[in-house]
């Protein structure tokens, strides 16, 4: 009776390891600064990029980024994203899902016509909990040069 209690609160603790390792896989450290603007001023060269709310629930299922480009010139960037979580003092990516893949495609950020973007809390292999996060994207300029941007943003419970 002893040893069937021991084996079922064996298994009860390797069950729910299990259930919440999910939450904190996050292994790999970002290969970004600690400090990256939401926004780049560069004489008459202004983009922006900034989540629609600074805080959501962990219960969150997409999260919105806005673009937003003021330059007299458009500005290219793609689909992918990074999404990161601080954790002591160290930024960690957040990985994604087996399924999900990015589509290699080119967007254009034109003046003056500000985007928005979805992130899909489900592409993730990750669930979200309280703590501060951030969604980093790249853009260039008809030139080439790159342009990294962040937003940060944090979950409650």
């Amino acid at each position: 009776m002893q040893r069937d209690r021991l084996l079922i609160l064996l298994f009860l603790i390797i069950f729910l390891t299990g259930c919440s390792s999910q939450a904190t896989n996050l292994d790999e450290p970002s290969q970004y600064e600690d400090d990256i603007a939401t926004i780049i001023e560069k004489d008459d060269f202004v983009l922006s990029m900034k989540t629609t709310n600074d805080q959501y629930l962990s219960s969150i299922e997409q999260i919105s980024i806005e673009l937003s480009n003021q330059s007299p010139e458009s500005v290219l960037y793609g689909e992918n994203y990074q999404l990161e979580k601080l954790e002591d003092g160290v930024w960690y990516k957040i990985p994604f899902n087996e399924e999900h893949e990015f589509v290699d495609i080119g967007y254009i950020l034109d003046p003056e016509e500000p985007k928005k973007e979805t992130i899909h809390i489900s592409d993730l292999d990750y669930t979200m909990s309280k703590g501060e996060y951030r969604v980093i994207k790249s853009f260039y300029t008809q030139a080439g040069k790159q342009f990294v941007l962040g937003s940060t943003f944090t979950i409650q419970d």
